[in-house]
Parts: structure tokens; sequence; C-alpha cells
């Protein structure tokens, strides 16, 4: 899947000019796909170097994947800082920035860039409801580096695999078995 995801991205991005700067002005709070948010006037696509200072921009779940050349989130002196609340897969041909205390709020979906940095004070959080058997999961991939400073946060509270009542095993891969007795099986342990 990720080497799939990987290849698809390079693809997207293959011959493609020189990417257009685009800049969120939208103000507080708006919608991604609104063109108006942006300037110049249009929806980022594939082939644009996205930057959003400040303000919380939301990428609602029928809206498909996001795929821009770069995205930075955040700037030097800004406030407040830059939210990203997104539910759609997030595909960046270059970079993925978080700088200056940005946040990127994603829910079901997954984040693939050539390289992914995160900057002291920001963060990513998986943002979903935890399910109670089976794991929500947090996926970031990189077909280069994921840098993630000293200060920064990627969070995905309660989103590992359920486990299991008195005696019966969890959910998932590590589970454990049954125990016996009414004493809990075993198990793997994250952090």
């Amino acid at each position: 899947m990720r080497k799939l995801l990987l290849t698809a991205l390079v693809l997207a991005f293959a011959g493609r000019a020189r990417a257009a700067a685009i800049a969120w002005t939208g103000g507080a709070a708006g919608d991604w796909n609104v063109a108006a948010n942006w300037t110049p006037a249009a929806v980022p696509g594939a082939g644009d170097a996205v930057t959003i200072a400040s303000g919380t921009v939301v990428a609602y779940s029928t809206d498909p994947a996001l795929g821009v050349a770069s995205l930075t989130l955040g700037a030097p002196g800004v406030v407040p800082p830059a939210i990203l609340e997104a539910s759609t897969g997030i595909v960046v041909g270059g970079t993925l920035l978080l700088q200056n205390g940005a946040a990127l709020q994603i829910t079901t979906a997954s984040v693939a860039a050539a390289d992914i940095t995160l900057l002291a004070g920001t963060s990513v959080t998986l943002t979903a409801a935890p399910a109670a058997s089976a794991a929500g999961f947090l996926r970031l991939y990189a077909s280069g580096a994921i840098t993630i400073a000293a200060g920064s946060t990627v969070t995905a509270r309660g989103h590992g695999y359920a486990g299991g009542a008195g005696a019966f095993p969890g959910f998932g891969p590590g589970a454990g078995g049954a125990g016996s007795a009414g004493a809990g099986g075993g198990g793997g342990g994250h952090g």
C-alpha cells in the first residue's frame, strides 16, 4: 500500500511545472474548497505550494484527498497559529512543514509527503472517536524523512487496539491469550 501510494505521488507530480504559490487569506476560519479564501483566488491543487500562516482551515470528509506540491502550516511571528482540520487524506509531493505552533488535526485519513517536519511547539493529532473493538490508526508516510523536533507532539490517544474484558483476550496483533480462573491474559503493550 505504501509503495503504491508513493508511486502514485511520484506520477501525479512528474512533469509538473514549477509550483504556484497560494496562501490562505480566508480569515480566522473557513473552508479549504472555497476559492475566495485563497490568494490567488483558486482552490489549491497538485501543482501548488500552499501556505496557511494563521487561521483554522477545514477540509470536510466529502472532499477528495488534498493533493499539493508543498504545504506549510504556520509562519514565524504570526498569531494565532494555523490549524488544518482534515478528514480527507493529504498527499504532499514535497515537504509538509509545521512551524510556529501550527496543528494538523486529522480524523480517519493518512498523510503522505516526501518529507514531514514538525518544528518545536507543533502537533499532529488523530481526532476521530476511538472505536470500541478495532483500532483507528494515525498514518504518516514519508518517502524521505520524518522529523519530529523536541517539543512537538504526535497524538493518537485512545486509538490502540482495545483490550479484552476480564479473562478474554484483546484485539489486534499481540492481543494475548485468554486467561484462566478469572485472570486476564497477557498481550503486547504500546506507548
